[in-house]
């Protein structure tokens, strides 16, 4: 929306507004013409239904004679149908009667209709009237209006009608009138071309308004265009005259003051030119002198990034050898977690033997009391023999060997023992070397695992200062390359 009413005038613009306007005031001023207009029906309808309850009452009132016994059925009927077909309201309007079938009790416009039935008439449109005011009478509310055309007295052109219908239900009649509604059309249409008139005669003077505004406004835009080209043009010395004090004439005088400001900042400007014109000189030979400087750095430049180029190979060198230091101290680190656990199986396999040294000493000391429990029982054996005589001297030959060979089982015991007890300080000596060598290997381990890990962080560090070394040397390129360029641009 925006961007349409972009491309479109101004004066097409007050025209839209105006147009928009005047469409409101129509569908303003059509809304109050139709509820004239249904106000107008609304009062029909009350003015009829009116009527026909006044005629009902005159019913009524012939049947309550008919009901004390004053008159009889047929005479109260004929006195209120006489009664009822002298009855006029409005401009004319009368009443007629019918049964509950259609037919046509009493009609003192057209009294040859009495007696016909609900199909003898029929309007412009073929609605059977007496049967449709019969209808209305069968319902349940007994009341209710329609509609039908029906020519008016003395005319012969059908025009529209509404008529209300009441039952009455101790005759069961239906008592009937109707009130011609075409004049309220009539009034409709004469209210919507005065409308229409009115909002044709405001169009052409709204629109005479617009396009006298937009002219106005259409002229203070092109004169402040005009002022700007002939400002972009370079022109700042023509005057601008204003009159009037609307939002054009306040533009005008802001292009003026823009205008005065812009004169001063070009006077300035030039002031400032010839200030730079004097200033370019001294920037001449002071360029000269930079050059100088420039290239005397350049030179210095070159030889600082070939020195840096000779640190970088040295620095690289230094963190192969410091990158294969560390391969070897991790090689070392793992030869030496070897050699710990080869340590370690040896400690244990100590242990195993002095554990099994105990286990011989414990032996030997059972065979030592074997010997001694056998010497006993040979003593005793050679006792027993002695006192046996003659008799018990071949046993007493055998405890006397059984004695010498426990005596000798005693001190082979005796010597194994010693030798044990000799082996075993040994191996507790050497278990406890053997601890001791662990535990030294452990350190070696250990000391050898944080010569790796120095190795390693002096690996990295070489590796960064070698990264470091290369940017800085890129560096140096860069700005000796920039150097060059500025010596040969100066």
């Amino acid at each position: 929306m925006k961007r349409w009413l972009n491309h479109i005038s101004i004066r097409a613009k007050l025209g839209i507004l105006t147009l928009i306007g005047l469409g409101g005031l129509l569908l303003i001023a059509m809304f109050f013409v139709y509820e004239e207009y249904q106000q107008s029906f609304a009062q029909r309808q009350v003015d009829v239904r009116h009527a026909v309850e006044t005629a009902s009452s005159v019913l009524a009132w012939a049947q309550q004679q008919e009901a004390d016994g004053t008159w009889s059925r047929a005479e109260a009927q004929a006195i209120a149908q006489a009664a009822i077909a002298k009855m006029r309201y409005g401009h004319g309007e009368y009443f007629w009667i019918n049964d509950l079938e259609g037919t046509t009790v009493m009609h003192p416009i057209r009294p040859e209709l009495q007696g016909q039935g609900g199909d003898a008439v029929r309007d412009a449109n073929g609605l059977l009237v007496m049967m449709e005011a019969a209808r209305i009478g069968q319902s349940s509310s007994g009341q209710g209006f329609f509609t039908y055309v029906w020519a008016k007295p003395g005319e012969t052109e059908p025009v529209d009608k509404i008529s209300y219908v009441q039952k009455f239900a101790p005759w069961g009649w239906v008592v009937c009138s109707g009130l011609y509604i075409d004049d309220l059309r009539n009034d409709f249409l004469a209210n919507v071309g005065k409308v229409a008139l009115g909002l044709g005669a405001m169009l052409l003077l709204m629109g005479w308004v617009a396009y006298v505004i937009s002219t106005s406004i259409v002229r203070g835009v092109q004169r402040a265009v005009q002022v700007i080209d002939v400002m972009a043009q370079g022109d700042l010395s023509r005057p601008i005259h204003v009159k009037g004090r609307d939002e054009i004439s306040v533009l005008l005088k802001t292009l003026g003051h823009m205008q005065t400001q812009l004169a001063a900042v070009v006077l300035s400007v030039r002031q400032g030119s010839e200030s730079v014109a004097s200033a370019s000189g001294q920037i001449a030979q002071g360029n000269q002198d930079l050059s100088a400087r420039t290239e005397s750095q350049a030179s210095s430049l070159e030889e600082t990034a070939a020195s840096m180029e000779e640190l970088g190979s040295t620095v690289r060198h230094n963190a192969d050898n410091a990158r294969q230091a560390n391969q070897l101290a991790q090689g070392a680190s793992s030869i030496a977690a070897q050699g710990g656990e080869v340590v370690a199986q040896v400690v244990e396999s100590i242990r195993s033997i002095h554990e099994d040294s105990s286990k011989m000493a414990d032996i030997i000391g059972v065979i030592d009391g074997i010997a001694f429990q056998t010497n006993i029982l040979a003593l005793n054996a050679a006792v027993e023999a002695a006192r046996a005589g003659e008799q018990g001297r071949g046993f007493a030959v055998v405890a006397s060997e059984v004695r010498a060979l426990a005596q000798r089982s005693a001190a082979a015991a005796k010597e194994i023992k010693t030798l044990i007890d000799t082996s075993m300080g040994r191996v507790q000596a050497g278990t406890a070397q053997a601890d001791h060598a662990g535990q030294t290997m452990q350190e070696v381990v250990q000391s050898i695992e944080r010569v790796r890990d120095l190795m390693a962080e002096i690996s990295a560090a070489s590796q960064e200062q070698s990264e470091g070394v290369g940017q800085i040397g890129e560096a140096v390129s860069h700005m000796d390359q920039a150097t060059q360029q500025n010596a040969a641009l100066i």
